[in-house]
């Protein structure tokens, strides 16, 4: 993967202007949940974008409509950590970007978990 490590570089710039590279993607992402800053997580796409979770795909305008941190907490969340991160495929018009992440609940437990995020191009952005 190190040589698809600058491809799609302007594409991520443009899907956040947060992230300097593709592998930067996933780290705001988690830093602006960790924070629990809605705004933060929707600065760094374009609306709407589409989101999937076990298999069901959803059109969001905010991230305010998936997630709600009250009751994720409730159930034992703190924080997620990143692991890993790897540029799985790289062009002009679009970046996948693999994350392997944790999530730290309040008993100790760590689930981890694999996200990938998909960067895409979309008219100029």
């Amino acid at each position: 993967t190190s040589s698809m490590r600058g491809c799609g570089l302007r594409l991520a710039r443009a899907a956040s202007f947060v992230a300097k590279s593709p592998e930067e993607w996933p780290v705001a992402w988690v830093g602006a949940l960790n924070s629990c800053d809605i705004a933060a997580m929707d600065a760094l796409c374009q609306p709407p974008f589409t989101f999937v979770v076990a298999g069901k795909k959803m059109e969001l305008d905010s991230m305010g409509s998936l997630l709600n941190f009250d009751k994720m907490k409730e159930m034992g969340w703190r924080k997620t950590t990143i692991q890993d991160v790897s540029v799985m495929h790289g062009d002009e018009s679009q970046v996948h970007v693999s994350a392997i992440l944790e999530r730290h609940m309040a008993d100790g437990a760590i689930e981890e978990t694999c996200s990938v995020f998909f960067l895409t191009k979309v008219d100029e952005y």
